[in-house]
């Protein structure tokens, strides 16, 4: 946003490749949203909406080779690689590690003036809303909510990861506050939230240009845009029709708001991506560990790769034939094991996922409909006191984002509750029925 930087910046741009962007696109600032891009004419799917030179790309390799610090690149590089296997890890973990490994070269390239990359690393933002960056007052808002406590982790990984790459600087003639905690965040947090994925190799990059494409809204469920690597550039395509005036918007992959939060600072209405997170939890049955049933129904669990000791999914994510499954197994009793035979049978039912009878199906529901309310009542307040929370004074953007990221969940939980409630329902009016169908029969 700053003028001279953005002149600076793009003459940048037109020395090492000419115009980058598509004419009939120009950069534009959004209330709430900061820079973007925004149609200046009509626009039709499968225009060339950014291609960008490979020299100008920004990737380890290409820090590497244009750095001046060489020395400390590569050992970063060998450190880097060198902890790792490269033959076992999966294209995800890669990816990962590739990740950080570019934030490292960042953190060091991005602390050199005369860089080459310089021009466009100034226009990068100082200050991010990644939730690395939040104050501990902004967290409160997650109370009751299992978000709280993936936060937490993250927190905990953030500094361990800084601790693990600080023996890297030692002896470099750098500044300390070039790879403090707070700006090896910063370089993660630009590298999470600007990245482009090399798919052949696994590789993010920082494309200039291309990172200044904000997220479309949650209910564009096509692809808004693609990119593709040639041997020469970088070029990104639309899929969309767009009229003058119009941001124009790309996906930034299938996440929920909370991922969205996580990475980028903001969430989406109406988010078809959102889920709620349910612990089974049925306080009737306590078993001591040397009891059969205890043991039975461990083994069970253990048969579907699931611990004992806590069960916990998320619900947009296990199929309702699994979860009725698992809360079929939570509720066995002991009268359901009246025979060996009738043991066999009932094992085998279960780990197929079949009903076992009505009296176990019915405990199941039962279990599910208090697990869901057991894992409400973990949250102080309502869905209408979060409504009134939101409208109040000190309530901060980022607590805002918190209270809504709650009240998804709570949406969630009341939903999957309402199902539940529905079935029990239902299946008590059959009982009545087949009872009376069968009191009938008697009499005649």
């Amino acid at each position: 946003q700053d003028p001279t930087k953005r002149k600076r910046f793009l003459a940048w741009c037109r020395e090492n490749g000419g115009s980058l962007i598509c004419p009939k696109l120009s950069i534009s600032e959004r209330q709430g949203y900061g820079t973007g891009m925004c149609a200046n004419q009509v626009i039709d799917a499968g225009d060339t909406l950014v291609k960008v030179p490979k020299s100008m790309i920004v990737s380890a390799n290409s820090l590497f080779l244009r750095s001046n610090r060489v020395d400390l690149m590569k050992k970063i590089m060998k450190a880097e690689l060198g902890s790792r296997n490269l033959i076992s890890e999966s294209p995800i973990e890669r990816s990962q590690h590739n990740l950080k490994l570019l934030a490292l070269m960042l953190l060091v390239e991005s602390a050199d003036p005369q860089s080459f990359f310089e021009p466009y690393f100034s226009t990068l933002p100082e200050k991010l809303d990644n939730v690395a960056f939040w104050e501990p007052n902004d967290f409160r808002e997650f109370q009751g909510s299992m978000k709280a406590n993936l936060l937490l982790q993250r927190e905990v990984e953030l500094y361990t990861y800084h601790e693990e790459v600080l023996p890297l600087f030692r002896g470099a003639d750098l500044d300390p506050s070039v790879y403090s905690f707070e700006r090896y965040i910063w370089a993660l947090c630009i590298c999470w939230s600007r990245c482009h994925l090399h798919k052949k190799d696994m590789m993010p990059v920082l494309v200039p240009m291309a990172d200044l494409l904000n997220q479309g809204s949650a209910t564009q469920s096509q692809l808004l845009a693609f990119y593709l690597f040639t041997d020469t550039h970088f070029e990104l395509h639309t899929n969309s029709h767009y009229e003058r005036g119009e941001e124009v918007t790309m996906s930034y992959g299938a996440k929920t708001n909370f991922e969205l939060l996580q990475g980028y600072g903001f969430i989406l209405e109406n988010n078809p991506k959102d889920y709620c997170e349910l612990t089974l939890h049925f306080p009737s049955v306590e078993l001591e560990p040397e009891q059969f049933l205890f043991q039975t129904k461990k083994e069970l669990f253990g048969g579907l790769s699931l611990d004992w000791s806590k069960i916990s999914f998320q619900s947009n994510m296990v199929p309702k034939k699994k979860l009725s499954q698992i809360a079929r197994i939570y509720a066995l009793v002991s009268s359901d094991f009246v025979s060996e035979r009738r043991k066999k049978i009932v094992l085998e039912k279960l780990l197929m996922g079949k009903t076992i009878g009505f009296t176990n199906e019915y405990l199941s529901v039962k279990v599910l409909i208090h697990s869901i309310y057991y894992t409400l009542n973990r949250f102080e307040t309502s869905l209408e006191e979060d409504e009134r929370i939101k409208t109040q004074d000190y309530i901060t953007t980022r607590g805002k984002m918190a209270v809504e990221l709650r009240q998804i969940e709570k949406r969630h939980l009341h939903a999957l509750a309402e199902s539940y409630e529905k079935t029990l329902t239902e299946m008590g009016e059959e009982r009545k029925k087949e009872k009376k169908e069968k009191e009938k029969t008697v009499t005649r």
